[in-house]
């Protein structure tokens, strides 16, 4: 029985930008890697960074085979904290089961939270059912890397959203 469970355990990685500008060089290099090995991929994008235009962009200066990235590639833009959260409780699990993959990454998961309309008792919520959620998908067998900014902004009491990914990673 430890075999089973020791099979279906997938992982939770994040991958920081340590100049918190480029996220989306960060972001083409994994999904690469990814996409390289031969897996398909799900990006669920709160950064923009898989935007039609940026894509084209990467295309063109070599950074991205188009042709492979239409085929491995499902992208699900995620504007807002809101629906960041609601593609991870709700839609993720069902869009990779239709995609055929487990391999999943998440461009700047934090830029929502830090959103100032958002109290930061809901925003804690909200990270605290993220981090839940992608944490059962990732002893579900799920490959997923979250794509963060190293950002040195004041955010107050929300400053320890980060270091909470990075537990939640395993890594500290």
């Amino acid at each position: 029985m430890t075999a089973l469970i020791a099979e279906s355990i997938g992982q939770l990685r994040i991958a920081i930008d340590p100049s918190g500008s480029r996220i989306d060089e960060l972001a083409f290099r994994s999904a690469n890697e990814i996409i390289d090995r031969g897996d398909s991929l799900i990006v669920v994008d709160a950064a923009g960074c898989f935007e039609p235009a940026r894509v084209t962009h990467s295309a063109r200066i070599g950074a991205i085979d188009p042709a492979l990235l239409l085929k491995k590639l499902r992208v699900l833009p995620a504007r807002s904290a809101a629906e960041l959260e609601d593609i991870i409780l709700h839609r993720l699990e069902f869009t990779c089961d239709r995609f055929g993959t487990q391999h999943v990454l998440i461009t700047d998961p934090l830029s929502g939270l830090y959103d100032p309309t958002l109290s930061t008792r809901d925003a804690a919520r909200m990270l605290g059912r993220i981090k839940s959620m992608l944490e059962t998908f990732a002893m579900n067998g799920f490959e997923i890397v979250l794509v963060c900014r190293r950002d040195e902004s004041e955010h107050g009491t929300r400053s320890h959203f980060l270091s909470s990914l990075i537990r939640a990673a395993g890594i500290a």
